[in-house]
């Protein structure tokens, strides 16, 4: 049986995701730090996705969902932005990010979550503690 989720409980997490990314990177583990930059990355995606009707069930529509939000907004920052992200998708199993990569790409996947949110028809805002 598959999960149901509102559109507020899948982007909301994104957010949290970000900052929690921050904390590990700040804490020096960045293999954890790439998994929340993935995580937040593809949890935005599927708001916007979900939202729509889109289906998103794996990476594959997760990234046709991408490139469709891209031509439907003249927005290529959208793709480049999912591009970093994905970078950070294999640095979770691979650990191949260099330093440099590490500290000026973080910011680029930040702004793509931030990007596809502002996309959202009817965002709501976090709950309380949330």
């Amino acid at each position: 049986m598959k999960a149901t989720f509102t559109i507020q409980e899948i982007s909301h997490p994104a957010l949290d995701l970000l900052d929690q990314a921050e904390r590990e990177f700040a804490a020096g583990d960045a293999i954890q730090a790439s998994a929340k930059l993935w995580a937040a990355a593809t949890n935005a995606v599927v708001a916007v996705a979900a939202e729509r009707g889109w289906r998103c069930d794996n990476d594959r529509d997760i990234k046709t969902a991408v490139l469709r939000l891209a031509d439907e907004n003249d927005d290529m920052l959208l793709q480049s932005g999912f591009i970093t992200a994905q970078k950070f998708h294999i640095n979770m199993y691979y650990d191949l990010l260099h330093d440099f990569e590490l500290e000026l790409d973080p910011p680029i996947v930040h702004d793509f979550v931030h990007r596809t949110l502002a996309l959202l028809q009817n965002p709501q805002p976090a709950k309380p503690g949330a």
